[in-house]
């Protein structure tokens, strides 16, 4: 099966919630590789690729979050594949170099 990329701009009480965290355990567990990052305006943003089943799962995830989030909203972009080689938290920009 062939992965996908997909980008998800998440909005809401995201921020100091564990979401990140949360995100990442989700996305290794579905073996999912990307990243995801907190953003100036309060919303994260999180780079997904694997297998289409697995990328839904995660996004219904994301949906609610966790017991602590509150997700307003949940912007799904389809991409072009980057073929990241795992999922990490990025907490700076120099952190994408290595995925």
């Amino acid at each position: 099966m062939t992965p996908i990329h997909t980008t998800l701009l998440i909005t809401g009480m995201v921020q100091g919630v564990g979401f990140r965290q949360e995100a990442k355990r989700r996305a290794q567990a579905l073996h999912l590789t990307g990243y995801v990052v907190n953003q100036a305006d309060k919303s994260v943003l999180i780079e997904i690729e694997g297998l289409e089943h697995d990328s839904q799962t995660f996004i219904e995830w994301c949906k609610t979050g966790t017991m602590l989030s509150q997700v307003r909203h949940v912007e799904i972009i389809e991409g072009a594949v980057k073929e990241y080689k795992e999922f990490i938290i990025v907490k700076d920009k120099s952190d994408l170099l290595s995925i």
